[in-house]
């Protein structure tokens, strides 16, 4: 494992161009979800909540991503205009999934992310539920019934949140990349391909506007093929490694082989001297 991650930190530094900082690990947190930071917190003091809550370093193939979602969750949610909906917990999971699916250290990733969450002044736990609540509902639903739920304004997780969304909707509703995702992620798991007409029907349906949504759409496609890219690179390396690794090993065993040869030639030639010599 020790090896694995000093090839992962090393190799991954021509790849990314990482910042310095560090991510951090789940604190007690008295925040609600509903946001509570004054608008005045700034970046440096979020980094600060990291450190404090999470002191191992993050594997530097991770930093640069991390540190993407730290620094634009925090521009999102200290902005006045922000508000919380239970799309933005969607989204934000999501993206984290995304970010942490392949993490190498076991058990990290969770931690990872609470810690990301505590530091913006959200409740894990309530973020993860309200996510769930969605995640829950959706499965085995169809674009109609999301749709119809929409419509209802009440009655199912579902419902709830795009109420929230439309009571301050166009032009008031401050769209956030997690908030964008969550809507997304909904249309993905019930099979809606985000092109321009299905967009229009759920922006509007939903109370989104259109064109973030849209953009967003291009850039999370942009940002899994990235991810994916790097989960290859990643496993490149680790491919390159246990190479090296057997070959240093099979060099050893030669070399310790040729060794007991010598020894064992040179004990002979030392038993054949000391014999004594027959008339």
């Amino acid at each position: 494992m020790i090896a694995r991650t000093c090839l992962l930190a090393c190799g991954a530094a021509a790849f990314l161009a990482a910042p310095a900082t560090r991510l951090a690990s789940p604190r007690a947190n008295a925040a609600t979800v509903v946001h509570s930071a004054p608008v005045y917190k700034t970046v440096s003091q979020t980094i600060s909540e990291f450190e404090s809550g999470y002191p191992r370093p993050i594997i530097t193939l991770w930093r640069s991503p991390l540190n993407d979602m730290l620094q634009t969750t925090h521009l999102s949610v200290v902005n006045a205009d922000f508000a919380y909906d239970p799309f933005f917990a969607y989204g934000f999971l999501e993206l984290m999934d995304l970010i942490m699916e392949s993490y190498p250290v076991p058990g990290e990733g969770d931690k990872i992310t609470d810690a990301l969450l505590s530091s913006l002044d959200f409740d894990p736990a309530t973020i993860r539920s309200d996510r769930g609540a969605l995640a829950g509902w959706v499965e085995g639903k169809t674009e109609a019934d999301c749709l119809a739920a929409a419509a209802a304004g009440s009655g199912s997780a579902v419902a709830d949140a795009a109420a929230l969304v439309k009571g301050r909707s166009n032009p008031d509703y401050f769209h956030t990349r997690p908030g964008n995702v969550g809507l997304l992620t909904l249309m993905d798991k019930v099979g809606v391909k985000p092109d321009k007409e299905a967009l229009e029907r759920w922006t509007a349906a939903f109370g989104y506007r259109e064109r973030p949504v849209t953009n967003m759409s291009g850039l999370l496609k942009e940002y899994r093929e990235k991810i994916a890219n790097a989960q290859q690179m990643m496993k490149a390396m680790e491919i390159r490694e246990k190479k090296r690794m057997a070959d240093a090993l099979e060099e050893k065993a030669k070399a310790a082989q040729e060794k007991a040869e010598a020894a064992a030639t040179s004990a002979a030639d030392k038993t054949d001297d000391a014999a004594p010599a027959t008339a």
